[in-house]
C-alpha cells in the first residue's frame, strides 16, 4: 500500500519480502504503514464478518471495498469465498462475488 501511495506500484510481496521492507523503511514512511496497519481487519470468516460491520457502522459507509493481499491466488479466492459465505452470499468459482453492501 505504501508503494502504491507514492506512486510505485509493485505486486504483493511474500510475508519475508514485506518485512525486509519495512525494516529499510523512513519514520515517514513507517507512519503510512502503521494507519494501514491499523485498518486491517484480518481473522476467519466471523471475525472479518464483525469487524467489517464495526467498520461499516464507525465510518458510516454504505459499501466496503475489500482487498485481500495474499499471494498466493488461490488462496485468495478461497479466504474471499469464505468470507461472502459468512455474508449468506453465494460465490461462483471464476466470477467476481457481490458487493457486500449491494442493495436488493
Amino acid at each position: 500500500m505504501l508503494r502504491l501511495r507514492q506512486g510505485r506500484p509493485v505486486p504483493i510481496p511474500s510475508v519475508e519480502a514485506a518485512e525486509a521492507i519495512v525494516d529499510g523503511l523512513g519514520p515517514s514512511e513507517r507512519l503510512v504503514v502503521q494507519e494501514v496497519v491499523e485498518r486491517i481487519v484480518w481473522g476467519g470468516p466471523a471475525r472479518v464478518e464483525s469487524g467489517l460491520l464495526e467498520l461499516a457502522e464507525r465510518t458510516a459507509a454504505d459499501e466496503i471495498m475489500l482487498t485481500s493481499n495474499v499471494v498466493d491466488p488461490d488462496i485468495r479466492i478461497r479466504g474471499l469465498q469464505s468470507l461472502a459465505g459468512a455474508f449468506g452470499l453465494d460465490s461462483i468459482a471464476g466470477e467476481a462475488t457481490p458487493a457486500l453492501g449491494a442493495a436488493g
